[in-house]
Protein backbone atom coordinates (compact mmCIF):
# COMPACT_ATOMS: atom_id res chain seq x y z
CA UNK A 1 0.00 0.00 0.00
CA UNK A 2 1.41 3.37 -0.98
CA UNK A 3 0.56 6.97 -0.21
CA UNK A 4 -0.14 9.10 -3.29
CA UNK A 5 -1.54 12.24 -1.65
CA UNK A 6 -0.40 14.16 0.31
CA UNK A 7 3.24 13.38 -0.45
CA UNK A 8 6.03 15.62 0.92
CA UNK A 9 8.36 17.01 -1.79
CA UNK A 10 11.20 14.63 -2.63
CA UNK A 11 9.66 11.69 -0.75
CA UNK A 12 8.90 8.46 -2.58
CA UNK A 13 5.60 6.66 -2.15
CA UNK A 14 5.70 4.32 0.84
CA UNK A 15 4.40 0.80 0.17
CA UNK A 16 4.78 -0.26 3.80
CA UNK A 17 2.15 1.76 5.58
CA UNK A 18 1.52 0.05 8.90
CA UNK A 19 -1.52 0.27 11.15
CA UNK A 20 -0.10 3.19 13.14
CA UNK A 21 0.54 5.25 10.00
CA UNK A 22 -2.91 4.45 8.60
CA UNK A 23 -4.59 5.43 11.86
CA UNK A 24 -2.76 8.77 11.74
CA UNK A 25 -3.75 9.36 8.10
CA UNK A 26 -7.43 8.53 8.72
CA UNK A 27 -7.72 10.17 12.13
CA UNK A 28 -10.95 12.12 12.60
CA UNK A 29 -10.69 15.91 13.09
CA UNK A 30 -10.98 17.24 16.62
CA UNK A 31 -14.48 18.61 16.07
CA UNK A 32 -17.60 16.41 15.63
CA UNK A 33 -17.33 14.83 12.18
CA UNK A 34 -19.61 12.64 10.06
CA UNK A 35 -17.62 10.62 7.51
CA UNK A 36 -19.38 8.61 4.79
CA UNK A 37 -17.72 5.31 3.85
CA UNK A 38 -18.52 3.79 0.44
CA UNK A 39 -17.07 1.56 -2.29
CA UNK A 40 -17.48 1.76 -6.06
CA UNK A 41 -16.36 -0.02 -9.21
CA UNK A 42 -14.52 1.93 -11.89
CA UNK A 43 -17.76 2.18 -13.87
CA UNK A 44 -19.63 3.67 -10.94
CA UNK A 45 -21.53 0.77 -9.37
CA UNK A 46 -21.83 0.60 -5.59
CA UNK A 47 -22.69 -3.12 -5.79
CA UNK A 48 -21.36 -6.20 -7.52
CA UNK A 49 -23.24 -8.66 -9.70
CA UNK A 50 -24.94 -10.02 -6.56
CA UNK A 51 -26.27 -6.51 -5.79
CA UNK A 52 -24.18 -6.35 -2.59
CA UNK A 53 -21.37 -3.93 -1.82
CA UNK A 54 -19.55 -6.58 0.19
CA UNK A 55 -18.72 -8.51 -2.96
CA UNK A 56 -16.62 -5.57 -4.19
CA UNK A 57 -14.22 -5.80 -1.26
CA UNK A 58 -10.47 -6.06 -1.78
CA UNK A 59 -7.70 -6.61 0.76
CA UNK A 60 -6.82 -2.92 0.73
CA UNK A 61 -10.43 -1.86 1.18
CA UNK A 62 -10.89 -4.29 4.06
CA UNK A 63 -7.76 -2.96 5.75
CA UNK A 64 -8.88 0.67 5.54
CA UNK A 65 -12.43 -0.27 6.56
CA UNK A 66 -11.11 -1.90 9.74
CA UNK A 67 -8.87 1.08 10.52
CA UNK A 68 -11.76 3.53 10.18
CA UNK A 69 -14.08 1.38 12.28
CA UNK A 70 -11.38 1.37 14.97
CA UNK A 71 -11.34 5.19 14.97
CA UNK A 72 -15.11 5.71 15.05
CA UNK A 73 -17.33 5.87 18.12
CA UNK A 74 -20.54 5.48 16.09
CA UNK A 75 -21.64 3.72 12.90
CA UNK A 76 -24.82 4.93 11.15
CA UNK A 77 -26.38 2.65 8.53
CA UNK A 78 -29.73 2.14 6.83
CA UNK A 79 -31.90 -0.81 7.84
CA UNK A 80 -31.97 -2.13 4.27
CA UNK A 81 -28.16 -2.27 4.19
CA UNK A 82 -28.11 -3.97 7.59
CA UNK A 83 -30.32 -6.74 6.23
CA UNK A 84 -28.66 -7.06 2.82
CA UNK A 85 -25.09 -7.04 4.13
CA UNK A 86 -25.97 -9.11 7.24
CA UNK A 87 -24.77 -6.66 9.87
CA UNK A 88 -24.64 -7.73 13.49
CA UNK A 89 -23.94 -5.69 16.60
CA UNK A 90 -20.42 -4.29 16.46
CA UNK A 91 -17.46 -5.68 18.37
CA UNK A 92 -14.39 -3.66 19.41
CA UNK A 93 -11.69 -3.31 16.76
CA UNK A 94 -7.99 -3.25 17.51
CA UNK A 95 -7.23 -0.30 19.77
CA UNK A 96 -10.81 0.10 21.02
CA UNK A 97 -11.92 -0.58 24.58
CA UNK A 98 -15.59 -0.53 23.65
CA UNK A 99 -17.37 -1.17 20.38
CA UNK A 100 -18.91 1.70 18.42
CA UNK A 101 -22.60 2.42 18.84
CA UNK A 102 -24.61 1.09 15.89
CA UNK A 103 -27.38 3.46 14.77
CA UNK A 104 -29.82 1.77 12.39
CA UNK A 105 -31.99 4.18 10.39
CA UNK A 106 -35.42 2.75 9.55
CA UNK A 107 -38.32 4.74 8.12
CA UNK A 108 -40.60 1.73 8.65
CA UNK A 109 -39.54 1.22 12.26
CA UNK A 110 -38.74 -2.44 11.59
CA UNK A 111 -35.81 -3.76 13.62
CA UNK A 112 -33.43 -5.99 11.59
CA UNK A 113 -33.09 -9.40 13.21
CA UNK A 114 -29.31 -9.53 12.89
CA UNK A 115 -28.68 -6.80 15.46
CA UNK A 116 -30.82 -8.39 18.19
CA UNK A 117 -28.32 -10.95 19.67
CA UNK A 118 -26.01 -9.35 22.18
CA UNK A 119 -22.90 -10.45 24.06
CA UNK A 120 -20.87 -8.58 26.62
CA UNK A 121 -18.26 -7.22 24.18
CA UNK A 122 -20.71 -6.17 21.49
CA UNK A 123 -21.80 -2.56 21.34
CA UNK A 124 -25.20 -1.02 21.77
CA UNK A 125 -27.82 -0.45 19.11
CA UNK A 126 -30.12 2.51 18.51
CA UNK A 127 -33.02 2.44 16.05
CA UNK A 128 -33.80 5.83 14.50
CA UNK A 129 -37.39 5.94 13.19
CA UNK A 130 -39.91 8.43 11.89
CA UNK A 131 -43.08 9.52 13.63
CA UNK A 132 -45.03 7.91 10.77
CA UNK A 133 -43.54 4.44 11.41
CA UNK A 134 -46.21 1.87 12.45
CA UNK A 135 -46.70 1.90 16.22
CA UNK A 136 -46.49 -1.90 16.43
CA UNK A 137 -43.04 -1.89 14.82
CA UNK A 138 -41.83 0.80 17.20
CA UNK A 139 -43.20 -1.02 20.23
CA UNK A 140 -41.49 -4.23 19.15
CA UNK A 141 -38.18 -2.40 18.79
CA UNK A 142 -38.64 -0.82 22.22
CA UNK A 143 -39.34 -4.22 23.79
CA UNK A 144 -36.06 -5.56 22.35
CA UNK A 145 -33.74 -2.56 22.66
CA UNK A 146 -35.43 -0.55 25.41
CA UNK A 147 -37.46 2.63 25.09
CA UNK A 148 -34.40 4.90 25.29
CA UNK A 149 -32.84 3.14 22.29
CA UNK A 150 -35.65 3.92 19.84
CA UNK A 151 -35.36 7.52 18.68
CA UNK A 152 -38.25 9.21 16.88
CA UNK A 153 -36.68 11.77 14.56
CA UNK A 154 -38.73 13.42 11.84
CA UNK A 155 -42.08 12.85 10.20
CA UNK A 156 -42.02 11.45 6.64
CA UNK A 157 -38.25 11.02 6.68
CA UNK A 158 -35.46 10.92 9.23
CA UNK A 159 -34.37 14.37 10.43
CA UNK A 160 -30.61 14.01 9.99
CA UNK A 161 -29.86 17.28 11.78
CA UNK A 162 -31.79 16.08 14.82
CA UNK A 163 -29.90 12.77 14.70
CA UNK A 164 -26.58 14.54 14.51
CA UNK A 165 -27.45 16.90 17.36
CA UNK A 166 -28.56 14.01 19.56
CA UNK A 167 -25.41 11.99 18.94
CA UNK A 168 -23.22 15.03 19.55
CA UNK A 169 -25.03 15.78 22.83
CA UNK A 170 -24.27 12.22 23.95
CA UNK A 171 -20.57 12.61 23.17
CA UNK A 172 -20.52 10.72 19.87
CA UNK A 173 -18.22 12.86 17.73
CA UNK A 174 -16.57 10.39 15.30
CA UNK A 175 -19.41 9.07 13.15
CA UNK A 176 -18.96 6.66 10.25
CA UNK A 177 -21.92 6.58 7.85
CA UNK A 178 -21.90 3.29 5.92
CA UNK A 179 -24.84 3.77 3.55
CA UNK A 180 -26.66 2.58 1.61
CA UNK A 181 -26.99 4.96 -1.32
CA UNK A 182 -30.47 6.28 -0.44
CA UNK A 183 -29.45 7.12 3.12
CA UNK A 184 -26.19 8.71 1.99
CA UNK A 185 -28.01 10.73 -0.68
CA UNK A 186 -30.43 12.13 1.90
CA UNK A 187 -27.59 12.88 4.32
CA UNK A 188 -25.67 14.77 1.62
CA UNK A 189 -28.82 16.70 0.70
CA UNK A 190 -29.32 17.60 4.37
CA UNK A 191 -25.74 18.86 4.63
CA UNK A 192 -24.68 16.67 7.55
CA UNK A 193 -21.80 14.85 5.80
CA UNK A 194 -18.36 16.35 6.42
CA UNK A 195 -16.11 13.82 4.67
CA UNK A 196 -16.34 11.04 2.09
CA UNK A 197 -14.10 7.98 2.22
CA UNK A 198 -14.45 6.28 -1.17
CA UNK A 199 -12.75 3.15 -2.44
CA UNK A 200 -12.53 2.42 -6.17
CA UNK A 201 -12.00 -1.27 -6.83
CA UNK A 202 -10.37 -2.32 -10.15
CA UNK A 203 -13.53 -3.83 -11.63
CA UNK A 204 -16.20 -2.95 -14.17
CA UNK A 205 -19.55 -4.69 -13.77
CA UNK A 206 -21.91 -2.95 -16.26
CA UNK A 207 -25.55 -3.74 -15.45
CA UNK A 208 -27.80 -1.37 -13.55
CA UNK A 209 -26.06 -1.28 -10.19
CA UNK A 210 -26.66 1.66 -7.82
CA UNK A 211 -24.37 4.67 -7.52
CA UNK A 212 -22.96 5.51 -4.09
CA UNK A 213 -25.72 8.11 -3.64
CA UNK A 214 -29.35 7.99 -4.67
CA UNK A 215 -31.99 10.70 -4.47
CA UNK A 216 -32.81 14.19 -5.73
CA UNK A 217 -30.22 16.20 -7.64
CA UNK A 218 -27.69 18.08 -5.56
CA UNK A 219 -24.39 19.86 -6.08
CA UNK A 220 -21.96 19.05 -3.30
CA UNK A 221 -18.35 20.11 -3.77
CA UNK A 222 -15.48 18.26 -2.11
CA UNK A 223 -11.71 18.61 -2.05
CA UNK A 224 -9.18 15.75 -1.79
CA UNK A 225 -7.47 15.13 1.50
CA UNK A 226 -5.88 11.72 1.03
CA UNK A 227 -5.27 9.12 -1.69
CA UNK A 228 -3.75 5.65 -1.34
CA UNK A 229 -3.18 2.79 -3.79
CA UNK A 230 -3.02 -0.92 -3.06
CA UNK A 231 -2.66 -3.43 -5.93
CA UNK A 232 -4.98 -1.46 -8.19
CA UNK A 233 -7.45 -0.39 -5.50
CA UNK A 234 -7.63 3.37 -5.00
CA UNK A 235 -8.66 4.65 -1.57
CA UNK A 236 -9.50 8.30 -1.19
CA UNK A 237 -10.69 10.68 1.48
CA UNK A 238 -12.41 13.94 0.55
CA UNK A 239 -13.54 16.85 2.69
CA UNK A 240 -16.79 18.64 1.91
CA UNK A 241 -16.02 22.20 0.84
CA UNK A 242 -17.45 25.06 2.88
Amino acid sequence: MRLLLPLPPGQEADRRLGVTALRELYAFPDQPTWRALMVSTLDGSAAGADQLSGSLGTAGDARIFTVQRSLADTVVVGAGTVRAEQYTRLSPERGQRVAPLLVVVSRSGSLPAGVVPHSGRQGGVVLAVTASAPIQARRHAQSVLGKDAVWELGEGGIDHHALRERLTSLGHHRVLCEGGPTLLGSMCAAGVVDELSLTWVPQVVAGAGPRITHGPDLALSLRPRLLLEDRGTLLGLWQVSD
